[in-house]
């Protein structure tokens, strides 16, 4: 549910204990590698591990515990076509003046 890589998940469940617990694990329980996880995966198969968490998934909304609204965020950087051409305008003066180049113009 929080996309995680196997490596991610192992570390996850090291030092959270909220995500520890949520998977049947004593606090102080030594908990699997990640190599377990991908071995866990195989013997369970593709289409059972998608019924699986097809499963879980209702059962959370069944619950009330989550809903088929999303809202997602995103904060990454936009670049506008007119930012990329100044930039690539003030790279061409920049060359003809470092080059001493007409050519780079044409």
């Amino acid at each position: 549910m929080e996309d995680l890589s196997d490596r991610e998940l192992e570390r996850y469940l090291q030092e959270n204990n909220a995500g520890k617990l949520f998977c049947d694990f004593k606090l102080l329980e030594k908990t699997p590698d990640h190599s377990y996880f991908s071995e866990l995966r195989r013997k369970i198969g593709t289409e059972r591990l998608a019924d699986l968490f097809n499963k879980f998934g209702e059962k959370l909304k069944e619950k009330g515990l989550v809903a088929n609204i999303f809202t997602f965020v995103d904060a990454s950087k936009m670049i506008s076509k007119i930012s990329l051409w100044d930039e690539r305008d003030k790279a061409i003066a920049a060359g003809e003046e470092k080059l001493n180049n007409q050519n780079i113009e044409k």
